[in-house]
């Protein structure tokens, strides 16, 4: 038996008594690994993908949303990938259609429909002729936490900086929204060439469907106003409950209609550092301000579910029913940016991403502060909240891992049994516990199952519960994981888990 050991993809395992068996286990981030209707109910807002937690309340610490399907997307092998968690179908290649300004990114399009020969897009084969420009929301869907270049490493090929859309700037029509170099969300000016055109279509399905953008003028053929994608708005949008709090009927989110950051109790209001907005949401819940306790920080996603893109000053919703909302001029006076939880990315820790009311764009902020001033908090609550993914808190004791295959057939397994031990521990740098930690199967090829799961043999969804006495992995502690697979066939396949758990700061 030899053990080879790979940087990016973590470890193969190859049987020379067994060539037909199992060819490799690969451990990624805690993963084994071989080789336009009626409105009836809330959206479901998705994950950011952030998982890394910086502080308590963050959004690595909440990761409200649902979480994303595996395999994310789906190549289909004719130029074209789908993203699984919204429906969209994409132009593989991320540069095929050129640096161009807004009407020619629009014309692009139409030519890609009309002779698709002319951009050599790669590997493209299809014959759609209903490609668009994508809108902002449609754009935004795609990011994960900072930016669209995580996109190369999931089957699209050379994704660039940024991208222009389909959506224009509310207040000024001779700029549309882009999506800039590191995530941020910007009006761009129509009449410059310094971003990609790119194309999308189909109609978002789900699980997390894509919400229109609000924008209904057209400026141009093909454009956001005349396309109008994405899932209608509910009629009215909020629900006013009668006791200070607001429900976004779209997303089904909870909002405190008081968007001014007021003083509550012995909780200081005002503009805040976004440490200090965290703290001011753990304060608000401590005194189960409005009747709950559950108030949090938005995400990036929060937030940008309550924009419509076709109002400024503040960009919400048409006869919305909040109070003291931050923008310019009154009724807040002051710096119009609002907090989110989201870390800017895990290369840039001491940034977090902030909310321009006034207009909608996403920009981030420096965690400390600007040198405009500090940013107001606007506290939300439901939505999806599972257990959060705790791989990054958790880490594989490498040269303890233990690999057996039997060949006695087993009832689910005809060709034998595979069986995986491994040591976790909790090294979190921050001394997180981890409550009820279990692992869940993202992927189980080739038939097989996981015998050993917590309700009996199962394939992808089938979680399997750590055995602690106290179902509580401690900072430091080391637990034991045995992974007995069913083997349909003796053939190489796919196992791969997320390990999740409720983390207690």
């Amino acid at each position: 038996m030899n053990i080879k050991t790979k940087r990016v993809t973590g470890y193969s395992l190859i049987m020379p008594n067994y060539p037909v068996l199992i060819e490799t286990i690969v451990f990624v981030f805690i993963l084994f690994s071989f080789s336009d209707v009626a409105f009836s109910e809330p959206i479901n807002l998705p994950r950011t993908g952030q998982t890394l937690l910086f502080s308590p309340g963050d959004d690595g610490n909440i990761q409200a949303g649902s979480s994303w399907p595996y395999p994310r997307f789906t190549d289909n092998k004719d130029g074209t990938i789908t993203d699984n968690l919204t429906g969209l179908m994409w132009i593989k290649d991320g540069s095929c259609l050129g640096i161009s300004n807004w009407e020619d990114a629009l014309s692009n399009v139409e030519v890609l429909n009309l002779e698709p020969g002319n951009f050599g897009c790669a590997g493209y084969s299809a014959t759609y002729n209903d490609w668009r420009l994508p809108n902002i929301n449609e754009i935004v869907s795609l990011l994960k936490t900072s930016d669209l270049k995580w996109l190369n490493q999931q089957g699209f090929v050379d994704m660039r900086d940024g991208y222009i859309t389909s959506t224009t700037v509310s207040h000024k029509s001779s700029s549309a929204w882009s999506i800039q170099p590191s995530g941020i969300m910007h009006p761009f000016s129509k009449h410059m060439a310094a971003y990609g055109a790119w194309a999308v279509r189909g109609k978002s399905t789900g699980p997390s469907k894509v919400w229109r953008t609000g924008q209904t003028t057209s400026f141009a053929p093909g454009d956001d106003g005349s396309t109008q994608e994405g899932q209608s708005w509910p009629i009215p949008r909020f629900l006013n409950n009668g006791d200070a709090t607001i429900t976004d009927k779209l997303t089904g989110l909870m909002w405190m209609e008081n968007a001014g950051t007021p003083s509550i109790g012995l909780c200081t209001g005002g503009s805040k550092t976004w440490q200090e907005a965290l703290e001011y949401v753990a304060c608000l819940n401590s005194l189960n301000h409005l009747g709950h306790s559950d108030w949090r920080l938005p995400n990036r996603k929060e937030f940008e579910s309550i924009t419509d893109f076709s109002k400024f000053n503040p960009i919400l919703p048409d006869k919305h029913p909040f109070i003291n909302v931050h923008s310019l001029p009154a009724p807040a006076p002051g710096p119009d940016y609002y907090w989110t939880s989201t870390t800017h990315s895990a290369s840039n820790i001491n940034g977090a991403w902030a909310c321009f009311s006034f207009e909608g764009g996403i920009q981030e902020e420096f965690k400390s502060g600007t040198v405009l001033g500090n940013d107001y908090v606007w506290p939300v609550r439901g939505g999806t909240i599972e257990p959060a993914v705790v791989n990054d808190l958790v880490k594989l004791d490498e040269d303890k891992l233990v690999r057996r295959f039997n060949s006695t057939p087993v009832p689910n397994g005809p060709a034998g049994t595979f069986s995986i031990m491994a040591i976790f521990t909790n090294t979190s740098s921050s001394l997180v516990s981890i409550f009820n930690p279990f692992f869940r199967v993202l992927e189980l090829s080739g038939g097989n199952l996981l015998l050993n799961a917590d309700v009996g043999a199962g394939s992808v969804g089938s979680t399997l519960t750590l055995n602690l006495d106290d179902d509580v992995l401690s900072p430091g502690e080391s637990v034991t994981v045995d992974f007995t697979i069913a083997i349909q066939e003796r053939k190489p396949f796919t196992f791969l888990v997320d390990l999740l758990g409720d983390m207690d700061l």
